[in-house]
């Protein structure tokens, strides 16, 4: 009997090590549901530890580019930012394409407004073809327009894709709809269009419920975004799904699983009236909505979103740990301002502060009668962002090694 007990405690000691190496796991991933899409990551907020750390935690440190307003380098607000070739490439609402080099010396601007054959009325989005080394400027009228890295133009292609941003794939290009209406008034989210013919090809529809509106724009959502290794991923507002593209098409990389509060089907909402605020409509329906700012490198995934109209959160998975966190992030290590996330690197993560900010933040302090420690530090942080003259702040959070 001796043997027989040793035997049977050292079985049902093998399986609480196994129950809690399976209970670890499924903290972060959840084994694949039947109602979710096949080979899907399933990340599950309800098992999600709470982010109870700052900036600090993921990075080292935050290096602060200028960007110099030489030859007219003067960006307005929205701002879409780029990097590669050792450069920063952003557009801007002026509808032209700027290009700086990793110090913030501008290098060129492309800038080919106008009605004629070789020209374009706005700038809807641009990519960098990386094998290449072009620029491909997705505008309107509907074409693609492509530059060498010196900003000479080389060739163009009228497209049947309307939209409003626009990422490069092998031999297709990939469109954000936004739900606005094509010909025949279906709404468009994501489309295909062949690079050698122009032709489009809807990849996922939008959302009839909407009546026509553009979906909202939450901060700054860039709907795609390259990944360290390469990789096209996109996600929409209303959405937790996150796609990966490729030329063969479109599948779910990740599912964010909020259980009941996930994203309800769709054709059980009634008709929206036009004279209605789609922000608040989305919000009566949408207890998770507004997924934007999303990012991935090696090692971590992340993306913001809001919860129950009010709450903004972050997810970020540690793919390396298998962990998952949610809440928010603290202390960014800018003195009090918010930065739009653009994209990551292994090395780093590359935001941008508005002239806004600086202007809103500078006015603040300035009408506070006492001035602590902390706001004098933050107050000189200012000054020295406020050299850039009116231009945007690039921000490198370097990893922690």
């Amino acid at each position: 009997m001796g043997r027989l007990d040793s035997c049977l405690n050292a079985i049902g000691r093998s399986l609480f090590v196994f129950a809690f190496c399976l209970a670890l796991f499924s903290c972060t991933e959840k084994r694949q549901d039947a109602s979710f899409p096949e080979n899907a990551i399933v990340l599950e907020y309800e098992k999600a530890q709470n982010i109870d750390f700052d900036y600090s935690f993921l990075f080292d440190s935050v290096e602060i580019v200028l960007l110099d307003t030489l030859h007219d380098a003067f960006l307005t607000d929205y701002f879409n930012v780029k990097f590669a070739f050792d450069r920063f490439f952003i557009s801007d609402k002026s509808n032209q394409l700027f290009v700086f080099d990793r110090f913030g010396t501008p290098l060129l601007k492309i800038d080919d407004r106008g009605a004629g054959p070789q020209e374009y009325v706005n700038l809807r989005g641009f990519d960098l073809s990386l094998e290449d080394s072009l620029i491909c400027l997705f505008t309107y009228p509907p074409k693609l327009m492509w530059y060498d890295l010196n900003g000479k133009f080389l060739d163009q292609i009228s497209v049947e894709s309307q939209g409003f941003k626009f990422a490069l794939l092998d031999n297709k290009g990939a469109v954000y709809g936004q739900n606005a209406l094509d010909n025949n008034r279906d709404p468009l989210l994501l489309n295909y269009v062949d690079l050698s013919t122009g032709k489009m090809e809807m990849k996922i529809p939008g959302y009839p419920f909407l009546n026509g509106k553009l979906l909202p724009i939450y901060q700054r959502n860039n709907a795609f975004t390259r990944t360290a290794s390469g990789e096209l991923l996109f996600n929409d507002p209303l959405s937790n799904y996150i796609y990966t593209l490729s030329d063969e098409g479109v599948e779910v990389k990740y599912v964010l699983d909020f259980g009941k509060k996930n994203p309800p089907q769709t054709e059980n909402i009634s008709l929206m009236d036009t004279s209605e605020s789609s922000t608040e409509y989305i919000s009566k329906y949408f207890p998770v909505h507004g997924f934007n700012n999303c990012w991935e490198n090696t090692r971590y995934f992340f993306i913001n979103m809001k919860i129950d109209e009010i709450k903004e959160e972050s997810i970020l998975y540690d793919k390396q740990e298998k962990r998952l966190y949610a809440g928010y992030l603290r202390n960014n290590m800018l003195g009090g301002f918010s930065s739009f996330n653009g994209m990551a690197t292994d090395e780093c993560l590359i935001s941008y502060i508005t002239a806004e900010q600086i202007t809103d933040m500078k006015q603040f302090f300035e009408r506070q009668d006492t001035k602590s420690t902390m706001q004098g530090k933050v107050i000189e942080f200012i000054e020295k962002l406020d050299e850039s003259q009116g231009n945007p702040v690039i921000c490198l959070y370097h990893f922690r090694k």
